[in-house]
């Protein structure tokens, strides 16, 4: 495990420590793929665990905050109906592309994150339906959990540097 990562558990210590840490150097098999969700209302936390999961080599399945900066907020309102399926479709499209599939549990109410957790464990499902040689690694992080769908995922942690260590752990084993 990382030395930074675990010196910023300990100390009880944010994603923000650990990404402006230098210290954490693990090697990361760059084909393994994420996909980190969560809610638009926190992108901030979004940013801070995308840019985390690339210094360490990952690639990042869709960098969907950096579209919403681009285009603005994907509101049915501002955009049209056309705006909306694409951005969706390269959601999707990720989701099936990427090795891991990670949310941040949002501390609001966000329907597409949980579209997208629901997405997620299907593609799960159909890998392991069509014995597929990449499976989808669903994981959580956060406290609040107010569904029952939650509990599909294969990991759950109770804080995002949790998440993100058993993550990149897993990445370097693969």
């Amino acid at each position: 495990t990382c030395p930074a990562l675990v010196g910023c558990l300990t100390a009880g210590h944010s994603l923000a420590c650990f990404l402006n840490s230098a210290l954490c150097q693990l090697e990361v098999n760059m084909s393994s793929s994420i996909y980190i969700a969560g809610a638009s209302a926190e992108l901030a936390r979004c940013k801070d665990a995308i840019a985390i999961v690339r210094e360490a080599g990952l690639t990042v399945a869709w960098d969907w905050p950096l579209n919403i900066e681009l285009v603005g907020s994907l509101r049915d309102e501002e955009h049209t109906r056309e705006v909306l399926a694409d951005a969706a479709r390269e959601s999707m499209l990720a989701i099936r592309s990427a090795r891991y599939f990670w949310l941040l549990l949002p501390n609001v109410e966000s329907q597409g994150a949980a579209f997208e957790f629901g997405y997620a464990i299907r593609e799960r499902v159909c890998r392991a339906l069509h014995y597929a040689e990449q499976p989808l690694t669903t994981v959580l992080s956060g406290e609040r959990v107010k569904s029952i769908f939650w509990t599909q995922a294969d990991r759950h942690f109770a804080h995002d540097a949790e998440a993100l260590a058993w993550i990149l752990d897993d990445a370097a084993k693969q």
